[in-house]
């Protein structure tokens, strides 16, 4: 699923144009982006966390050569899902387990 395809879904769900959608979309992701970007947590309740963290330099190999380098250090993104989303996704896993 990407972008478009969300603007589609979430356009048919509320009943309105997916032109409507479209810069709430793109707004909701750029600042997301750049909350992370300067450092910040962003937590959306329900749903889940998202938060920078550093990678730090560590050797690897050159997977078509097999020469080893460095790799950078770099700035990631982790997701934690929150509780709700968790569940939600694991539903039928905790339903068999209580059957």
């Amino acid at each position: 699923m990407n972008r478009k395809d969300i603007e589609k879904i979430t356009a048919a769900r509320l009943g309105v144009p997916v032109t409507t959608v479209e810069p709430f979309v793109q707004a909701f992701l750029e600042t997301v982006s750049d909350c992370l970007m300067y450092g910040h947590h962003v937590t959306i309740q329900h749903f889940g966390s998202f938060r920078p963290w550093e990678q730090t330099s560590r050797p690897v190999r050159n997977p078509r050569t097999g020469e080893p380098c460095m790799l950078e250090p770099r700035t990631s993104v982790k997701f934690n899902p929150g509780k709700t989303l968790f569940e939600k996704m694991n539903a039928d896993l905790l339903e068999e387990k209580q059957v």
